[in-house]
């Protein structure tokens, strides 16, 4: 069984309530994680059928490597896009080990060009983790230094970019997912996926703005990774399950 040491090890990125058949079938077929901080690495895999040369566009996206959400999709499967932290000493490790990611440092908003306050968390880790919100940042009772970055929509970070199409968009900012998404126009880019992170404080607004959408919640994917909710367009839930009438297998929506 991978109820055996190899899945116990999972339990560093997850919490041991989530241990279950879906993060088992996930563990199976991908085995453990090698750069996110939880389960999601193995979830977008799982999702895109390891399929190649996608475009990304990682809000939050932190160090350039560790913990990071979309750097497997980059060095073992050829995909490029866009990383977004308001914090620029990252900057320095995406120009060496990122060559297909774009990086900005800015923090993601509802607002072009504001000067916003920002948090440093000063943990024992190689890198400090951040956040827009004063609460999140002490909540963590590691030492917290503020200082200021300037804001930026996604929709003006694409345009400038000529980004055209996402399939993949992950948003960790730390409960300033609702903020950042009023600046993206979903409806133009329609990612495939989206990974993003569900503090309950903001859980209502999210599921509020992608029900107006026409986005859907994964169940299977939460059970996996409680930390984050996935949501997929209608279109692409109804094109899983073609293709899982087709290839007769079991993608449980």
């Amino acid at each position: 069984s991978l109820f055996s040491p190899e899945l116990r090890r999972i339990q560093r990125f997850v919490s041991e309530a989530a241990v279950g058949p879906e993060l088992e079938r996930l563990f199976s077929a991908y085995g453990e994680p090698k750069y996110s901080g939880n389960a999601e690495e193995i979830i977008t895999r799982d999702f895109f059928k390891d399929s190649r040369d996608g475009v990304f566009v990682d809000v939050g996206a932190g160090h350039a490597i560790e913990g990071n959400n979309s750097y497997y999709l980059e060095s073992e499967l050829g995909w490029s896009g866009i990383c977004v932290d308001a914090q620029p000493q990252f900057a320095e490790g995406y120009a060496k080990e990122r060559p297909k990611a774009r990086y900005f440092a800015a923090f993601v908003s509802d607002k072009d060009d504001e000067k916003v306050p920002f948090f440093l968390i000063h943990s024992d880790e190689a890198f400090s983790h951040s956040s827009g919100d004063e609460r999140v940042a002490k909540a963590t009772r590691h030492k917290v230094t503020k200082t200021e970055a300037v804001s930026v929509t996604l929709n003006t970070l694409l345009e400038k970019t000529g980004v055209e199409r996402v399939d993949f968009m992950n948003m960790d900012i730390e409960m300033g997912e609702p903020s950042g998404l009023a600046g993206f126009d979903i409806g133009k880019y329609r990612p495939r996926l989206v990974c993003i992170e569900s503090h309950k404080p903001v859980r209502y607004q999210l599921l509020e703005y992608f029900a107006r959408h026409d986005y859907h919640l994964l169940p299977q994917y939460t059970f996996a990774d409680p930390r984050n909710w996935y949501f997929a367009p209608r279109e692409e839930i109804e094109r899983l399950r073609e293709e899982e009438m087709k290839a007769d297998h079991t993608f449980k929506l």
